[in-house]
C-alpha cells in the first residue's frame, strides 16, 4: 500500500511590528512528550520561519481516499515551547499590565505566555487565532507558573477548584485535610489550569500553568493544541499567533 504525508495542521507566530517580514522572530519546538506523541501516530514536525507544520502520514486505497495510518481514537495534546530569537523584541511587545512582555517573561520563573485551540467551553478548533481575545496578543495570555505542589492558607479560600484546561476536562478539588489545618494542600500534573478560591478572599479565577520543562527551558511559553477522533484529516487548519505592537 502506498503511503503520503499531508500537513494536519500549522503554527505560525506573528508581530505586528513586522507584518510583511521572512525573518525568524520567534520558534516552536516540541517538547518531548509531544515528540513522543508524533511518533506513535506516524507524524512529523517540520520547523518553518514562521513556527512549524505538523504532517501526519495517510494510507493511499486503491479508491485513491487517504486515511491516516494511526488515527486518534482519544484526546491527544501536542504541546509546543514558544521562544524568541532577540530579547530586544520583547521590548516592542505588549501588554502585560500596562508593560511589555520582556517584564513578564525575560528571566522570569514566575509568568509565561499560554496559548491553545480551546475556546471558553473547552471545546477545539472555534477559532484559529490561538490568543485570548481572538485578535491578537493580551493579558489574558500570560499566566502564572505554579509548582507541581504547593499550598494556599485557609484566610485566602475554604476550597480551590482546579479546572484541566483539556478537551473535556473535569474540575479537580481540593480542600483543608483535617478540619484545624490552616492549608490547602494542592498537588498538581503538569498542564494548564484555571483556578479558582472559592470561601475565603474574593478573587477572580486565573490560569495556571504547571510545567518542569518550561522553568527548565525558560521559554517564553507554551502552545498546546489538541485533536480527538472528530478530526478532519482532510482539512488542514492554520493557526496563528499575534503579537501586539507597543504603541
Amino acid at each position: 500500500m502506498e503511503h503520503q504525508y499531508d500537513i494536519l495542521f500549522s503554527i505560525s507566530v506573528h508581530h505586528q511590528g513586522y507584518p510583511d517580514s521572512d525573518g525568524i522572530y520567534f520558534t516552536i519546538k516540541p517538547t518531548e512528550e509531544c515528540r513522543r506523541q508524533l511518533s506513535r501516530h506516524n507524524m512529523i514536525f517540520k520547523e518553518n520561519n514562521k513556527g512549524g507544520l505538523i504532517i501526519i502520514e495517510k494510507a493511499v486505497e486503491k479508491s485513491g481516499e487517504m486515511t491516516p495510518t494511526r488515527p486518534f481514537t482519544a484526546p491527544v495534546d501536542f504541546t509546543f515551547f514558544l521562544d524568541y530569537v532577540d530579547d530586544k523584541l520583547l521590548l516592542k511587545t505588549e501588554p502585560y499590565y500596562g508593560g511589555t512582555f520582556q517584564s513578564a517573561v525575560l528571566g522570569s520563573s514566575t509568568f509565561r505566555c499560554y496559548f491553545d485551540n480551546l475556546n471558553a467551553g473547552l471545546q477545539a478548533d472555534t477559532a484559529t487565532e490561538l490568543s485570548a481575545d481572538g485578535e491578537a496578543s493580551t493579558e489574558e495570555d500570560i499566566c502564572m507558573v505554579y509548582p507541581a505542589k504547593f499550598s494556599i492558607p485557609v484566610s485566602r479560600a475554604t476550597k480551590i477548584n482546579a479546572l484541566p484546561l483539556t478537551l473535556k476536562g473535569k474540575p479537580l478539588e481540593f480542600k483543608p485535610k483535617e478540619s484545624a489545618s490552616q492549608y490547602i494542600e494542592v498537588e498538581l500534573p503538569s498542564g494548564a489550569y484555571e483556578v479558582t478560591l472559592e470561601g475565603g478572599t474574593a478573587v477572580p479565577a486565573e490560569r495556571a500553568l504547571v510545567y518542569h520543562d518550561l522553568k527548565q527551558t525558560k521559554a517564553m511559553g507554551l502552545v498546546r493544541i489538541f485533536k480527538d477522533s472528530s478530526v478532519d484529516y482532510q482539512l488542514p487548519i492554520a493557526y496563528t499567533i499575534t503579537f501586539r505592537q507597543v504603541t
